[in-house]
């Protein structure tokens, strides 16, 4: 292949590519009583379902680097009342949906194709201006849209959606991942229940209230994992909203509550006082034996130092080396070392093996890899959920964005925290799922990704 050609076909996918990206192909349909449309939007291989205005409900489903967007336009109540009354209104739905399918695909490759035809010519003229290239850099476009979709086609897994990401009001978040979860398995309920749900729907929408979490979740016990509040208020207000809408049972903070560990910070130590749900705390580095006393005055906060049993669930939890002086620099490596051991004496004269390890460095964590079902960790400010050789290693990151260095800073540090659900009613507790959740207060974002079958 020449040199000349080469570059008009590249050229013409440039062209093609800017094209889609510039006027992305939408496509309107009706479901039955549901109106939505689809678009082809540049992404990571994401299709996402936007339900205005509680957010939208996404999850990696394809490698082709674009999104499918599907948003809910609007719903015909009085349709959707007589097909729930329907009996087998499950197989109609399904059945519509069949029959709509290669109509509504192929009208909307056709528009991609066609916009990306006319991209293929634009992106060509920029090396030849003849007809005939016009034409070969419009197929070059055909062709760019129809790799897409093969590759969209052959890739495409809806499995995907049982790891779905929320982003959208704080509120509407257990009701949006419930829908995303367990409607079409409750779809016959639905139906039973279509008077309420026809009565309460405007509501719902109007004022995305908070609904119970997927039915499989709802009776777990809920844990939620902060720390790193380093002194920041909005940390708390953070903590209790999540704690209104998401219920946990308990609250587990990893450590570095304060800044400096001094009596000037005893604001937000104050804070955790009002709080309804019992909150557990190991100290992190950034905390002080002052810390350590104001908290004992606080009933509603327990410091975790060795074993303790929660209802069900057997928590260890242990106190950052550097939190017993007044110096805020990390651990050394034998102040590590020695806390490392004192743990493992907690382990030999437990009289049960803990579910669940608290620490405040991730150092300290490391030896009890494949020792222990779940650890729970902060202080690099990064919210991580990993599996390694059998253990569940959770950072929360920072739920107070870093503190003062995070305000100071240009870009926007997340208000991070990890919920976690498990089940306690078999022999052996097992966690279900776990939900990363991110707050941007500059941005009013809100971002909530749940992870399954860990």
């Amino acid at each position: 292949m020449k040199r000349k050609e080469l570059f008009l076909i590249i050229c013409s996918v440039i062209g093609a590519l800017v094209f889609l990206f510039i006027a992305a192909p939408t496509t309107n349909h009706q479901l039955t009583a549901f109106r939505f449309s689809l678009r082809l939007l540049p992404g990571s291989g994401f299709t996402k379902m936007e339900l205005p205005p509680v957010g939208s409900i996404g999850a990696k489903t394809h490698w082709a680097p674009w999104d499918l967007v599907l948003t809910l336009q609007s719903i015909d109540l009085d349709g959707l009342q007589q097909l729930l009354a329907t009996p087998g209104s499950k197989d109609i739905l399904l059945t519509t949906l069949f029959a709509l399918k290669p109509r509504l695909l192929c009208q909307f490759l056709l528009k991609a194709a066609a916009i990306a035809a006319l991209g293929g010519a634009w992106g060509c003229s920029w090396v030849q201006h003849g007809k005939r290239d016009f034409l070969r850099g419009s197929v070059v476009g055909i062709v760019v849209v129809l790799g897409i979709a093969l590759i969209t086609s052959f890739t495409y897994d809806p499995q995907g959606f049982a790891n779905p990401v929320y982003s959208g009001a704080l509120k509407g978040a257990p009701w949006a991942l419930g829908l995303a979860q367990n409607a079409w398995d409750n779809w016959n309920g639905l139906g039973n229940n279509v008077s309420l749900f026809v009565q309460n729907l405007r509501q719902v929408m109007a004022k995305a209230t908070s609904q119970p979490p997927p039915e499989k979740l709802e009776h777990d016990f809920k844990i939620l994992h902060v720390s790193d509040l380093h002194n920041n208020p909005l940390a708390i207000d953070f903590i209790s909203e999540v704690s209104n809408n998401f219920q946990p049972n308990i609250i587990i903070d990893t450590g570095d509550l304060t800044d400096f560990g001094t009596t000037v910070e005893e604001d937000i130590v104050n804070r955790l006082s009002t709080l309804k749900t019992p909150y557990y705390l190991v100290l992190g580095n950034h905390d002080s034996p002052i810390v350590a006393d104001k908290i004992k005055n606080i009933a509603s906060v327990t410091l975790l130092n060795g074993l303790e049993q929660i209802g069900d669930l057997w928590l260890m939890g242990a106190p950052d080396p550097a939190s017993s002086t007044n110096n805020i620099a990390p651990a050394s490596s034998e102040q590590i070392s020695t806390q490392v051991n004192v743990i493992q004496s907690w382990l030999l004269s437990a009289e049960e093996l803990p579910f669940i390890l608290a620490v405040h460095d991730p150092r300290i964590a490391q030896p009890f890899i494949g020792k222990i079902p779940i650890i729970l960790t902060g202080h690099t400010h990064t919210s991580c959920i990993e599996v390694k050789d059998q253990t569940i290693f959770i950072n929360a990151g920072t739920t107070g964005g870093a503190g003062l260095r995070g305000l100071l800073g240009e870009k926007e540090v997340a208000l991070t925290a990890v919920l976690l659900y498990i089940d306690t009613t078999g022999s052996t507790p097992v966690l279900d799922a776990v939900d990363n959740i991110r707050l941007y207060p500059r941005e009013n974002r809100f971002e909530l990704t749940r992870t399954a079958n860990l």
